[in-house]
């Protein structure tokens, strides 16, 4: 796992490279077959005067395995960004990823986009967010993941993971090609019992 914690404008933010091993990523590519994917409508989408922000599909890989998680090879690698050596390099750039060691609930959305589709800039209502790009297919250009205000453009790179608050303005740009860009996009969040 390669971590680059980076700080542009009033943004922290890593980019994680080659977060799975090949052996994890091959499991992990194959399970994307076993979920029925549905609109923006039922994936809780960003919306914007009416209209759905994304334009793909997704589908609630924990509502899929609610009764036995460790089932599933995404759910179980994705634990990767409560790590130690991912938590810690954080926190050394930035106190605020601090909270990630505190967050006590987690949720995973696997979208899938084909050519030409898109998630147009939003933000989440998690503490923090974490987003893993996985590329099948031939994936020509574009596709790049972006946070406009600090005018941040991060290449679509296979087995890359990128994690920041859930409050940055961020989107994902349409691509070119005949292949399928799948992300997995974790929601971390703090929940308090009364």
């Amino acid at each position: 796992m390669d971590i680059d914690v980076k700080r542009k404008k009033n943004l922290t933010y890593a980019v994680v490279k080659n977060v799975y091993t090949a052996a994890e990523l091959k499991r992990i590519k194959k399970e994307f077959s076993v979920f029925e994917y549905v609109g923006p409508e039922k994936t809780d989408a960003a919306v914007d005067n009416g209209a759905y922000l994304k334009d793909g599909d997704g589908a609630w890989v924990d509502s899929h395995y609610k009764d036995n998680r460790q089932s599933s090879a995404l759910l179980t690698a994705n634990r990767v960004l409560f790590s130690p050596e991912l938590t810690n390099a954080l926190e050394e750039a930035d106190v605020f990823y601090g909270q990630l060691k505190k967050t006590n609930f987690d949720s995973t959305l696997l979208n899938k986009y084909s050519s030409g589709k898109e998630y147009k800039p939003h933000v989440d209502d998690s503490l923090i967010s974490a987003v893993t790009f996985f590329k099948t297919g031939q994936i020509i250009s574009g596709g790049e993941f972006v946070f406009p205000e600090q005018k941040i453009k991060i290449p679509l790179e296979d087995n890359t993971m990128v994690v920041f608050p859930g409050l940055a303005l961020h989107g994902a740009l349409p691509f070119k090609g005949r292949g399928k860009r799948y992300s997995m996009a974790q929601f971390a969040y703090i929940t308090y019992n009364k």
